[in-house]
């Protein structure tokens, strides 16, 4: 399946001017030096990973050209970088990769009351999430242009964890939490929708200060995560129980749903000094 590509405003370093004052002052030469440090300081910076979407596209019924069902894997920002729009502009990449049909769709599952993921429910709803009853069970896997369109692969129903359930795995996994805490909400949000409500979400965050490098192309899950190890493990540890969602403790809870996503990952990155 093809990689897409995504244009975003990003901040180019061609665009940053350096004035001096005269040489001969001492002074000049203190700020000369400076400036002489500032300008070779792009050459010892690395990119650093400090947010990541994971997504799989699914299409309603066999028509390899219907309405999308993009479904949010994973979504994770670093601690250090939350409240700058980083979330924000993650998802506009994910859902800009392509012209969808009218009534294509972005779902997800969050939680329904567990206090770690309030937050996450509060901001999918700002983005335009609504809770559904049920997901939708006619998806079919994306179809490659030499793959016979006979092979399309169906993808096997998905139901949320209810309160029943919850119950039970609750008793076979004591380091998971109170049952109520495991209770699932599948949500899902109109990809025009959030088309709009996102318009401007990276530059908002370019705005805010923070210098996102430019890396808007979306990336196989195993070559991302052999590259991040620093933000998977971060995100790893997010999932582990009792807080987090993995009903017993899980190395690679990250690993298995970024590998698993047919469409691959979306990074944001920052600059930042090399470590002597």
């Amino acid at each position: 399946m093809p990689l897409p590509s995504v244009a975003s405003l990003l901040p180019c370093l061609s665009r940053l001017s350096l004035r001096t004052p005269h040489i001969g002052s001492g002074r000049g030469k203190a700020s000369a030096h400076a400036a002489a440090v500032v300008a070779v300081e792009p050459a010892r910076l690395v990119e650093k990973c400090v947010g990541f979407v994971a997504v799989s596209r699914f299409t309603r019924g066999d028509d390899p050209n219907g309405a999308t069902v993009l479904y949010i894997e994973e979504l994770y920002v670093d601690p250090d970088y939350r409240r700058m729009g980083v979330a924000h502009c993650l998802l506009k990449r994910a859902i800009s990769t392509e012209e969808d049909a009218p009534s294509s769709v972005a779902a997800l599952v969050v939680r329904a009351n567990a206090e770690q993921q309030a937050e996450a429910r509060e901001f999918y709803k700002k983005v335009g999430f609504k809770p559904r009853a049920r997901p939708p069970t006619n998806l079919t896997e994306p179809i490659d242009k030499d793959q016979p369109e006979g092979e399309r692969q169906r993808v096997p129903p998905f139901t949320p964890m209810s309160a029943t359930r919850a119950r039970i795995v609750a008793l076979q996994h004591k380091e998971a939490g109170p049952w109520e805490d495991m209770v699932e909400q599948y949500m899902e949000a109109s990809i025009a929708d959030m088309r709009v409500r996102l318009a401007d979400a990276c530059e908002r965050v370019y705005r805010s200060g923070l210098p996102l490098a430019k890396d808007d192309g979306v990336k196989n899950g195993r070559l991302f995560l052999s590259r991040n190890e620093d933000i998977w493990n971060k995100a790893t540890a997010h999932h582990q129980p009792p807080k987090g969602d993995a009903f017993e403790p899980d190395p690679m809870v990250v690993w298995d749903l970024l590998t698993d996503a047919n469409w691959g990952v979306y990074g944001a990155y920052v600059s930042v000094p090399v470590s002597e």
